[in-house]
């Protein structure tokens, strides 16, 4: 599959978590939910990656070090500070700030010397994320105010989190396939929200959540997780991680696309002004020349 098509695929799947995740809002509580989705995911990349590789990779220090780190910002962090934030601040301010990931992820690329934040990737960056936007406040830009609080800083830390995740994806796939990095970063992932998960009586209250919320779960830890992060690190590889992350602007999109199919949620006009300048900018930035590798990055 081209790797522009993996990403846009990618993005349908993040869309349709958000959907999912409404299916499971009073029925499964946060971290129980976070923790079944990383559980059942790490389960399937596991045998995936011994199907794939006919083992499992023995890692170096460094290497699982690396792992650790990513399972702390992609999995444990970004969870932590989206589920914390979304107790002092509305879903639609929350998803608005997460938006900033594909700003985050090209400054953070800039300041490790990764790849260089050129002129022609901030205006696109920049229109995506301005399109992601409308979409997200339904047009109304100037409600979103300048007061910053405990929400808005828990959702700029899934901000941080998201971009150290893939910048350091694409450091840890020199020496791991995105399969291997993706199935160790879910796996101790898993391990490290059990503890939080099991509090909220993930193993105690499962059998009471009922068809409709396994399914979303499973959904979230197959189509989400395993399809969604293995792609996406596929493309980080391919592609560098400030072309792959300015796709992230398209999620807010999609949700808004399949809540329409599957939710009945109306469409607006602000879908369909915001929607093109997500594909503008994406556009933008994928034209610009990509640069050399930094040996010493």
């Amino acid at each position: 599959m081209p790797t522009t098509a993996k990403l846009l695929a990618t993005m349908a799947l993040w869309g349709g978590t958000f959907v999912a995740g409404r299916q499971l809002a009073g029925v499964v509580p946060p971290f129980a939910a976070a923790f079944w989705r990383f559980a059942i995911a790490s389960v399937l990349l596991l045998a995936l990656l011994r199907s794939s590789e006919r083992r499992w990779p023995a890692l170096t220090g460094l290497q699982a070090l690396a792992m650790l780190l990513l399972a702390l910002t992609g999995v444990f962090g970004y969870n932590a500070f989206f589920f914390t934030g979304l107790q002092h601040i509305p879903a639609g301010r929350a998803a608005l700030i997460v938006t900033l990931n594909p700003v985050g992820i090209a400054v953070l690329s800039a300041l490790v010397g990764a790849e260089p934040l050129r002129p022609v990737r901030v205006l696109g960056v920049l229109v995506a994320v301005a399109g992601a936007a409308i979409v997200i406040t339904q047009g109304r830009i100037s409600s979103i105010g300048t007061e910053v609080g405990p929400g808005e800083l828990a959702l700029l830390g899934c901000v941080g989190c998201w971009a150290a995740y893939s910048v350091l994806g694409k450091r840890a796939m020199k020496d791991l396939s995105p399969l291997a990095s993706v199935a160790y970063a879910a796996a101790v992932g898993a391990l490290l929200l059990a503890p939080f998960g099991i509090a909220q009586g993930a193993l105690t209250c499962a059998s009471s959540y009922g068809a409709a919320a396994w399914i979303s779960l499973l959904f979230l830890a197959v189509g989400g997780t395993v399809l969604g992060f293995l792609w996406y690190y596929q493309a980080i590889r391919d592609v560098g991680t400030v072309r792959a992350g300015v796709f992230i602007s398209f999620v807010p999109v999609f949700g808004v696309l399949l809540g329409f199919l599957i939710l009945r949620e109306p469409l607006t006009p602000a879908l369909l002004a915001g929607g093109p300048l997500v594909i503008a900018g994406a556009w933008i930035v994928n034209r610009s020349p990509r640069p050399p590798d930094n040996p010493r990055a």
